[in-house]
């Protein structure tokens, strides 16, 4: 970046380097058939969590859970203007037993720029859903006041996790923080729940977000929810 005064006898340049700007929001997305071009219902799910680094960079880590089949392709896909959609990046030769992490480093302004506006995907592929069995678009998470979301990948909620299994396009991910007060914070992010279609399928994934002790009939709900939040 070059910037000069103007109108004066004495010029005056600044050098420096452009970056993108520093937050302490969390660019995640949740991985779910429902989010595919063509809806897939596998029961599985999947977790995205990126962060762009002070060089540019961006860091990525990226799990499965539940896969009907080999995984063929992990694409980062921008959504560009006139409904053309690119791939950003290919995250494929990264995937290893379940996970994905490593880090972009040709990432160009406008990349960044479409990752900052939510206009990036993640879409994966297998063997059996060639039309993609899981997706999700790279959303801002707002920060809110705890740490558990920087220190790892969320704990996934996939209908595959369920037993028995339940075949379903929805999906989702939680961070749990237990402090030194023992107070619970949770955060819960979901996909691909309608309580119009199947109220059924948002019980279970529910489940999976309990406080339970060892007798089954003893379990507290920590929160009702439909849809993305």
């Amino acid at each position: 970046m070059v910037a000069r005064t103007t109108g004066s006898r004495d010029k005056q340049s600044y050098i420096g380097s452009v970056r993108a700007k520093t937050t302490c929001d969390l660019l995640q997305a949740v991985l779910s058939g429902s989010d595919c071009s063509l809806p897939a219902s596998t029961g599985a799910a999947g977790s995205a969590i990126l962060n762009i680094n002070s060089d540019n960079t961006v860091s990525y880590k990226v799990a499965l859970v539940g896969i009907s089949s080999r995984v063929t392709s992990i694409s980062l896909l921008g959504d560009y203007r006139k409904k053309r959609t690119r791939v950003v990046a290919d995250l494929t030769p990264q995937f290893v037993n379940g996970k994905a992490q490593g880090r972009l480093e040709n990432l160009n302004g406008k990349e960044i720029h479409l990752l900052l506006s939510n206009r990036v995907r993640v879409a994966v592929e297998t063997e059996q859903s060639n039309s993609g069995e899981l997706g999700g678009h790279v959303t801002s998470l707002l920060y809110g006041g705890h740490q558990a979301r920087y220190k790892g990948l969320p704990i996934p909620l996939a209908g595959s996790l369920v037993r028995p299994p339940v075949f379903t396009g929805a999906a989702g991910h939680v961070w749990l923080e237990l402090n030194e007060e023992c107070h619970l914070y949770y955060e819960i992010v979901v996909s691909g729940l309608s309580k119009e279609r199947d109220t059924t399928l948002a019980a279970h994934l529910h489940g999976l977000a309990e406080i339970a002790e060892t007798e089954t009939g003893h379990k507290q709900l920590l929160k009702g929810f439909y849809g993305k939040e």
